[in-house]
């Protein structure tokens, strides 16, 4: 796995990939079934992220503190109220979601989740929910998502990118 940003390159060992992808498939869920049309396919409606869409993982709090200037932002985190009102940004990235409608209107019904990076399954789950919220995105990448029903022929696809930052 390679982290890059602008300024910064890492690549980690395979038992690190390993123990990443293990974290970023651990999502977290929160059941709503609401919105807008986007794109279809086995019953399903892709609606959030848009097709094309780019998403932030940094809440604007981050990334006003990074943009500041070094002395700036040196003298801001010397600062113990400031160090607080950083902390009650938060020290993680933002999740992003996934979300999608149920066009069959079925209850208890089962969604097969894949979330993909460069070809390669970053995430495969099933939920009985239409939103599942990802954690641990690389920065400044594209990721295709499909969404289908358990069982299900067809898959209805999308893409987004997550922000350059």
């Amino acid at each position: 796995m390679i982290l890059r940003s602008r300024n910064v390159r890492a690549r980690f060992s395979p038992a690190r990939t390993a123990l990443a992808l293990l974290f970023a498939g651990a999502a977290f869920l929160a059941v709503s079934c609401v919105g807008l049309s986007g794109s279809r396919g086995a019953g399903v409606t892709l609606l959030s992220p848009a097709a094309g869409e780019t998403v932030p993982l940094l809440s604007e709090g981050q990334k006003a503190y990074l943009t500041m200037p070094r002395k700036e932002r040196v003298a801001y985190f010397a600062n113990q109220k400031c160090r607080d009102k950083m902390k009650a940004l938060g020290y993680y990235p933002q999740a992003v979601r996934l979300a999608w409608r149920d066009d069959l209107g079925a209850t208890g019904a089962v969604f097969s989740v894949t979330l993909e990076r460069g070809g390669e399954v970053v995430l495969a789950t099933n939920v009985a929910a239409c939103e599942l919220k990802v954690d641990n995105l690389e920065i400044a990448r594209r990721y295709d998502w499909s969404v289908a029903r358990a069982g299900a022929a067809g898959r209805a696809r999308g893409h987004f990118a997550t922000e350059d930052f």
